[in-house]
């Protein structure tokens, strides 16, 4: 549910209030979403070398509130947590825009009512979606990159029964689900899929390896998945900054149990209580 207040630059706002006029959003540049815990932001830095980096790729000069560190940025999204009354947990979600020759944000509150990172209780049911493929491209691991082809692997999910489809590259690999990255478990070993073959990486991505270590787990990066690697999984796991660790509960015919993804979920929440 979006609160009663956003933000747009350094001035709170009604939710509703009408910034831009028919054509104002044709100059919307991209947006960003950040997960806060305890008026905590655990990847922060990772999210603002996201946003430098999509800045850079539209030519924009690094607005004032993403300098030195983003610490206007984060003041920023602190006030609005405040003044929305958000002290357990929440999504934001930052929308830049070019206004003239310059840089504007627009940040929006959701609340989220659990005070951690949880397991879903109900597994994810997925499948290939087999009737586009992902490019392998320079921007193919990012969001800005990758948000259309999301888009219409989620519009053929009504009337599936699925919760969830898993995409392929160009390679006919399977690589990652939309806005996710995707983690098989065989045995003590943990892995995901590399950026170079068009997988998405998640601005958590880099806590993964030590997130595993702690587990007792291996973890690896490979170039996909074949179908049958995923049916000999022992367990699969969506990831993300926003929700943490999902699992899956069934690859088409083959179902999975989630001992495994457990141990990771406690460890998230402990590296994240200790920042």
């Amino acid at each position: 549910m979006t609160c009663s207040f956003a933000l747009y630059n350094d001035r709170i706002i009604s939710s509703d209030e009408k910034l831009f006029g028919l054509d104002g959003f044709s100059e919307l540049l991209f947006s960003e979403r950040i997960r806060a815990v305890r008026n905590v932001f655990p990847f922060f830095t990772e999210t603002l070398q996201l946003i430098q980096l999509k800045l850079r790729l539209f030519n924009c000069a690094f607005p004032p509130f993403i300098q030195h560190e983003g610490k206007e940025l984060k003041r920023q999204m602190e006030r609005l947590l405040v003044k929305n009354k958000l002290f357990k947990s929440a999504l934001l979600t930052i929308l830049f825009v070019r206004n003239k020759n310059e840089v504007s944000i627009l940040i929006s509150a959701e609340l989220l009512e659990e005070s951690e990172f949880l397991l879903n209780t109900k597994g994810l049911l997925t499948d290939v979606f087999a009737k586009t493929d992902k490019a392998i491209s320079s921007l193919s691991s990012l969001s800005l990159g990758s948000q259309m082809l999301w888009n219409v692997a989620n519009a053929h999910l009504a009337d599936t029964g699925l919760d969830a489809f898993l995409l392929i590259n160009s390679d006919e690999m399977i690589i990652e689900s939309p806005g996710n990255m995707l983690l098989a478990f065989h045995g003590d070993k943990i892995t995901t899929v590399s950026p170079a073959v068009a997988a998405f990486v998640d601005p958590a991505a880099s806590y993964l390896p030590g997130l595993a270590a702690k587990c007792g787990f291996a973890f690896s990066v490979k170039d996909g998945f074949a179908e049958d690697e995923l049916r000999d999984a022992d367990e699969l796991a969506l990831f993300n900054s926003l929700y943490g660790f999902r699992w899956v509960l069934g690859f088409r015919e083959k179902r999975y149990y989630n001992s495994k993804v457990r141990t990771l979920v406690v460890a998230l929440n402990k590296m994240v209580t200790s920042q």
